[in-house]
């Protein structure tokens, strides 16, 4: 997606329990940024798999005015805590909705 001004610059809150990152903002990346191999770590107890959400949200990055939010979800991660997927790579997919409720893309962790 375009906006005035040029090509959205995205970058990504995540917040699960007590832990919140985020990415750096990817410049003109447009709908399809790709971050790899982040390196956000945080201690997080069997409790909070089981019983919080990942919240996601997508921004983009303005410098003349306030970020604008692209969109926003939440996805369970438990499936990547049991079996049969301990110690292997889970692929997860959040829908994104915006500030009006309709959809707005989608995160894959």
């Amino acid at each position: 997606m375009i906006l005035a001004g040029g090509m959205q610059d995205p970058y990504v809150k995540l917040k699960f329990a007590d832990w919140q990152d985020q990415t750096h903002p990817k410049e003109d990346a447009g709908s399809d940024a790709l971050w790899d191999l982040l390196g956000m770590e945080s201690p997080v107890y069997l409790e909070n798999f089981l019983e919080s959400k990942l919240e996601i949200s997508v921004w983009d990055e303005n410098t003349t005015r306030k970020d604008a939010l692209i969109g926003e979800g939440q996805i369970s991660i438990k499936k990547a805590v049991c079996e049969p997927y301990l110690g292997q790579e889970v692929k997860l997919s959040c829908q994104l909705t915006d500030d009006r409720n309709c959809p707005s893309g989608k995160v894959d962790i």
